[in-house]
């Protein structure tokens, strides 16, 4: 959102940021963040809860007989008076940053309405369906409620989208989805991130640095863990004679890894397990690669874009360039499907420091004509004028 609005802002608007359905604590760190920033929050408190259940009852309703206002803040628009305030202040645009928040600007007639998208409701559910399976335990029983408390919800999504004067998606194979479905005025826009300072050089520990970053528990970040643990270790491991210098894997991400994958990660001598770190800046700044193990067509891979911006040599599974066609094999990242092909690569980058060193100043030059906030903001322009 940062990135967003910080466009905007460049763009010469005057952000207000109303918040609606905060999933965490920390309204007044939130608030005083943007102050600073000289952007004002509005608050209004019952778009600001989440729609919970009210009890088991209402649960088990949900599950049964979901109804829109379940998700969505619809019937609180106006009795809030969030649809005053916007009248009132005249607003060019208003955008919706989450789906909870696109049910909030659906119904204002004016002004002009965008929704920014990450990933389409029916990726969640799956992600969600694939862990819910129905079973005659407590825990099992209550994902597989939830799930299907969650199948009316992007019925109703794609209604407010049908509303919206422009719909910006952060994900390429995504914004080509919404097309095919018949919405019109989607525009593929990824996120917008600073151009970087080159990074501080770290000391040179006798190693190729490779980091792994990102969700240590997503499910998708569990199958890039198990590729990485089945398929590209150990054709790795056979291959280290090949390695003037070794390299060693940091693991770096947020969230509680399953004790399966960590301590396969911890027994194995080419992996340090790192975990949460307050400031990745400095991994970034150690590693000589950047390694992208999910195999799964996932979005937009920030954690790319981040790497391209420090100039970093990416080696990545392919499926990452069906969201982020900004990936070019052998121009500014290595890229494989298959295991040996990507273990071929890998030790290639590791090897190869002439090669890290070109790929990497291509990533820069690539992120910083496509990717960057300059970039959008170009983009962003051309659509608030059209």
């Amino acid at each position: 959102m940062h990135g967003l609005v910080s466009c905007f802002m460049e763009l010469g608007y005057q952000v207000t940021i109303v918040p609606v359905a905060l999933r965490r604590a920390g309204l007044d760190e939130m608030t005083a963040y943007w102050q600073d920033q000289n952007v004002t929050v509005k608050i209004f408190p019952t778009l600001l809860k989440r729609k919970e259940p009210t009890g088991k009852l209402d649960f088990l309703r949900r599950a049964i007989f979901p109804r829109e206002t379940d998700y969505y803040h619809v019937d609180e628009v106006e009795s809030s008076g969030f649809a005053r305030f916007v009248a009132k202040s005249k607003f060019s645009a208003v955008v919706s940053y989450n789906w909870c928040g696109l049910g909030v600007i659906a119904g204002l007639d004016h002004p002009a309405r965008f929704a920014s998208l990450v990933d389409p409701l029916e990726d969640s559910m799956a992600m969600v369906r694939a862990e819910s399976g129905f079973a005659l335990n407590r825990k099992q029983l209550k994902k597989w409620l939830a799930y299907h408390a969650l199948r009316a919800k992007p019925v109703a999504a794609n209604r407010y989208l049908s509303k919206m004067s422009c719909i910006i998606e952060h994900a390429h194979q995504h914004a080509e989805e919404y097309r095919q479905r018949g919405f019109e005025n989607v525009c593929y826009l990824p996120h917008p991130l600073p151009c970087r300072e080159p990074l501080q050089a770290m000391p040179d520990n006798g190693k190729v640095n490779v980091l792994i970053l990102g969700s240590l528990k997503g499910l998708a970040s569990r199958r890039g863990y198990a590729f990485f643990l089945d398929e590209i270790l150990p054709r790795l491991e056979s291959r280290l004679d090949e390695m003037e210098i070794p390299p060693e894997f940091r693991i770096v991400g947020h969230g509680q890894m399953p004790d399966e994958l960590r301590d396969r990660l911890e027994a194995n001598a080419l992996c340090n397990f790192i975990g949460f770190v307050d400031e990745v800046e400095p991994e970034f700044a150690r590693a000589d690669i950047m390694l992208v193990n999910v195999p799964v067509a996932h979005g937009f891979r920030t954690r790319i874009a981040e790497a391209f911006s420090y100039g970093k040599c990416v080696m990545a599974h392919a499926a990452n360039a069906v969201g982020m066609p900004e990936i070019q094999d052998e121009v500014n990242a290595l890229t494989a499907t298959d295991p040996d092909e990507y273990v071929d690569k890998l030790v290639r980058a590791i090897c190869e420091p002439e090669l890290r060193a070109r790929l990497g100043e291509c990533a820069r030059k690539h992120f910083e004509s496509h990717i960057s906030k300059d970039a959008a903001v170009a983009k962003l322009r051309g659509l608030l004028q059209g």
